[in-house]
């Protein structure tokens, strides 16, 4: 029997190829604006996170991403919109990757 310390680099690795996966499908369902097909309330501050975790092969969906969220957030959002979802995602998006800048404004105090 092997010793949790022996199963961590397995079960980190497996995980990281479900990470990879999953950012990999939602590459192919993001439209050329930034956006997904379905209703997506938190899905793109989380999947332009879920991106940044995996280099630059992500860059351009990210940039799409966040670009994407600004003019969501250019206009006035619905009642009883959670943002505080969406800034959990963008903070951590702001420390994988802060030469992307665009999301900083939406973070707030």
């Amino acid at each position: 029997m092997s010793s949790p310390n022996q199963a961590l680099p397995h079960l980190q690795e497996s995980l990281r190829h479900c990470s990879l996966d999953i950012a990999i499908y939602l590459a192919t369902q993001q439209d050329s604006k930034g956006e997904f097909q379905a209703r997506d309330f938190y899905g793109k501050a989380f999947a332009a996170l879920l991106w940044s975790l995996h280099g630059p092969q992500f860059d351009s969906q990210l940039q799409r991403a966040s670009q994407a969220i600004l003019k969501e957030h250019s206009t006035p959002l619905p009642p009883h919109y959670h943002f505080e979802f969406n800034r959990f995602a963008l903070i951590h998006l702001t420390h994988q990757k802060p030469d992307l800048g665009t999301v900083e404004s939406l973070i707030g105090p």
